[in-house]
């Protein structure tokens, strides 16, 4: 008990011994190895370093995460793969992990046409990888999850927040290592994405939309032409698109400054009285 003697707090330091040893049996129960090591650690830093009790409890802490995990992650996916997509290029990285916890990685890079998109398709084929994961940049996610998902190869669509790689020396086959690593830890939120019929079927309905909205801006545009040029045709019609409306306003364009009947041009279902119009 003297190597734990922590600046005359001796009976505090053996209670936090005992309560590490503790962890340290339940984290790592199936690691003799871990548990050595770490015991080891702890003996030889409360040695050398005569520490305080708050200082010790921080770093212990800090080093049992640490190691808890570097090497007792939980693997969801023993061979899946993380793609960093760009509009030229696209970066694969393949992570296959055996039955002692070690993982390998293969990495490539393919082009974005549709050529190095069946490559992509035939390398993953290669490596028995049929988990793919990457992130929603723009719109060049589209042909790439299209191409996969025609062979059969599950696709993860993920928001960028998600897989936001850490600070420092940042490059693509970093970003698509780094997605492939949380994929496998399943730490990666998947976006819904529908299956092909509803997606055309949205693409559909929203370029309907869009036009709706087109003609309703025109529409508009051509209410305040009427309006700037004094002609109250909204006043005596109840709709100035309709056929009696449309009729006046194309003898105004017509005949500019010209002075006309209308009653030519209106419509006998017409409610509003003629002298008005």
């Amino acid at each position: 008990m003297i190597l734990f003697n922590t600046k005359d707090e001796t009976w505090l330091g053996c209670f936090i011994y005992i309560c590490v040893q503790y962890i340290i049996t339940i984290t790592f129960l199936q690691d003799e190895k871990v548990r050595h090591d770490l015991h080891l650690f702890i003996c030889i830093y409360l040695h050398f370093y005569n520490i305080g009790i708050i200082t010790f409890i921080n770093n212990i802490i800090k080093y049992i995460l640490l190691i808890y995990s570097e090497v007792s992650k939980i693997i969801f996916s023993n061979n899946c793969c993380g793609l960093d997509v760009h509009k030229t290029w696209i970066f694969a990285c393949i992570g296959i992990t055996d039955s002692n916890n070690r993982t390998e990685y293969k990495q490539a890079r393919f082009s974005s046409f549709t050529k190095g998109l069946q490559e992509l398709c035939d390398w993953l084929a290669k490596y028995s990888c049929n988990d793919v994961c990457m992130e929603s940049t723009g719109k060049y996610w589209i042909p790439v999850f299209n191409v996969l998902e025609k062979n059969n190869i599950w696709v993860t669509l993920s928001h960028p927040k998600y897989t936001k790689p850490q600070k420092g020396n940042k490059t693509d086959r970093k970003d698509a290592k780094w997605i492939c690593d949380l994929y496998m830890c399943g730490m990666v939120k998947p976006s819904f994405i529908p299956p092909a019929d509803i997606r055309e079927l949205r693409e559909l309905v929203r370029y309907r939309f869009k036009l709706t909205c087109m003609i309703t801006g025109e529409k508009n545009r051509v209410h305040n032409c009427l309006t700037v040029s004094n002609l109250k045709l909204d006043d005596v019609f109840s709709d100035i698109f309709g056929k009696s409306s449309r009729s006046i306003t194309e003898q105004i364009l017509q005949h500019p400054g010209e002075t006309f009947d209308a009653t030519p041009f209106v419509d006998g279902r017409c409610k509003t009285p003629i002298e008005e119009i």
